[in-house]
């Protein structure tokens, strides 16, 4: 059956079969947002206190629904696919068979990579996450007039934040029980642009290059944790990355005095 897809992490894109919808932008395409990350049905009050606050209920619920009738215009490309809105008694939703959310997908993805056992297809799934996930959610979406609005907007970016950290976490770990060292590093490497602050991130990156030899990199790396630490904190790396740090250089001076061996790092590390 065809979906309608809401990609909502990065710039928000609306498409069906392939076809990129023009939902405008301001209150209707909020309520679209909120109404599928949410999921479910919701008290048309609810959406109405979300969205506008601060004027009549009448007034608020007039504008309710001239946005649901704009969002359906918005989405009457989709004739003869099956209905998005939904409208029950006096709630609002989207149709979940109808739907497809990168939010959900991301969410799902994070959950299975909690689980102690492994799922089969994991690996699949993890990666769809992070190609799902453009960037925070709801990029360059503000509503000035709806606080409520900016609260809800401000913790499920937060949420959506750490669930990305933690699939990439688990992605990394995939990859490095399967020795593939380099694709491995590129999931690390996509950690630490995520979330630089994390000293997990930077560690695992920088043992990651030592463990394929490449003391350079492994430096680079440290370097670049030690800046962004100092820049953005005001600290020095943790004392187990200085650790890691200091191994690299020693085996990188040590291969110095050996130019005829042909060892690599990661050998120096273990000796």
């Amino acid at each position: 059956m065809s979906v309608l897809e809401v990609n909502l992490l990065g710039v928000p894109e609306v498409r069906s079969d392939g076809t990129l919808l023009k939902v405008p932008a301001g209150k209707t395409l909020a309520l679209l947002a909120y109404l599928a990350v949410e999921g479910g049905m919701h008290p048309r009050e609810e959406v109405v206190a979300l969205l506008w606050p601060d004027v009549g209920e009448q007034e608020a619920r007039a504008c309710l629904r001239t946005a649901l009738t704009v969002l359906r215009k918005a989405l009457s490309i989709r004739s003869e696919k099956p209905e998005v809105l939904r409208t029950v008694s006096n709630a609002i939703g989207l149709e979940p068979a109808a739907t497809e959310v990168d939010v959900h997908v991301l969410e799902t993805a994070a959950a299975l990579a909690r689980q102690r056992e492994a799922t089969p297809g994991l690996r699949v799934q993890l990666e769809r996450a992070v190609a799902a996930a453009r960037g925070p959610l709801l990029t360059g979406v503000s509503l000035a007039d709806a606080p409520d609005f900016a609260t809800w907007l401000l913790v499920r970016r937060e949420a959506s934040h750490r669930r990305l950290a933690e699939v990439l976490a688990h992605l990394a770990s995939l990859h490095e029980a399967t020795g593939d060292l380099p694709t491995a590093i590129t999931t690390l490497e996509q950690w630490v642009r995520h979330d630089p602050l994390e000293e997990q991130a930077h560690s695992r990156l920088i043992a990651a290059h030592a463990a394929t030899g490449d003391s350079a990199a492994g430096l680079r790396a440290y370097e670049e944790c030690r800046t962004v630490m100092g820049t953005e904190l005001g600290i020095e790396p943790s004392l187990e990355i200085q650790a890691l740090a200091e191994q690299l250089q020693s085996a990188t001076r040590r291969l110095a005095c050996h130019p005829m061996r042909h060892s690599s790092t990661a050998e120096f590390l273990t000796e």
